[in-house]
């Protein structure tokens, strides 16, 4: 969409404002577009759970990031992307960061500003405010090599995920010992070499969505949890 960036300060407020909000609902349906809702993979999830993946690859190249929902973000949410460094991980966060609040927003229908988070004891961020709504969701987030996964209970259960894309070069056995129970560690030594990056991958990234349900996040022990 081409939008006039001619603008100075004597430009009409009501001009201003509404360029804004073109941009902000531009980038709303883009983000829709990119968003698809994953379905149950071996049972059936809780009737309140969804869990929705994005193309976060994508998203990172949309234009309207740059403008006009700043006010969307809190402060302690625009400080953790000023002391980002890296520009790419930065870009990804804050397109990660935009999408969580147009989904959760959209999800309970209040306006994306009004969403409040804190986050807890083992730093596990809570939505703890939407407006006028009481029935808050719960949630969970993860981002990684071009795709972010969120999970959604609309009846405040505890849910966790987390996505894991494989990269060439990552030597996951070297760390077994420290995310593999004793069980474990002798079942992959059953897996082939072929199969065993995807077996441990799958390991790693199920626990650690165990451990984010329960607020814990590896401050759980992933050697405690078996799955």
């Amino acid at each position: 969409m081409a939008v006039d960036r001619s603008l100075t300060p004597a430009t009409p407020k009501g001009y201003r404002a509404a360029v804004v909000a073109t941009l902000k609902q531009s980038l709303e349906a883009a983000l829709a577009a990119l968003t698809r809702q994953c379905p149950p993979v071996r049972a059936p999830w809780p009737a309140d759970v969804a869990v929705w993946l994005l193309d976060l690859a994508a998203a990172c190249r949309l234009a309207g990031l740059d403008e006009g929902v700043g006010d969307w973000l809190d402060t302690a949410t625009a400080a953790a992307l000023c002391a980002t460094r890296d520009p790419r991980l930065r870009r990804e966060r804050l397109a990660t960061a935009v999408w969580l609040r147009q989904r959760l927003a959209k999800d309970i229908g209040v306006d994306p500003r009004e969403l409040v988070f804190t986050a807890g004891a083992y730093g596990k961020p809570y939505l703890t405010a939407a407006g006028a709504y009481e029935h808050l969701p719960t949630y969970n987030l993860s981002h990684s090599g071009g795709v972010a996964l969120l999970a959604v209970s609309t009846h405040g259960r505890e849910v966790g995920v987390d996505v894991e894309v494989a990269r060439s070069g990552r030597q996951l056995a070297r760390i077994v010992h420290g995310f593999l129970s004793a069980d474990e560690q002798a079942a992959v030594e059953s897996v082939g070499p072929v199969e065993a990056a995807g077996w441990l991958l799958r390991r790693w990234s199920a626990k650690e969505a165990v451990s984010k349900a329960w607020g814990l996040g590896l401050s759980a022990g992933l050697a405690r949890i078996e799955v």
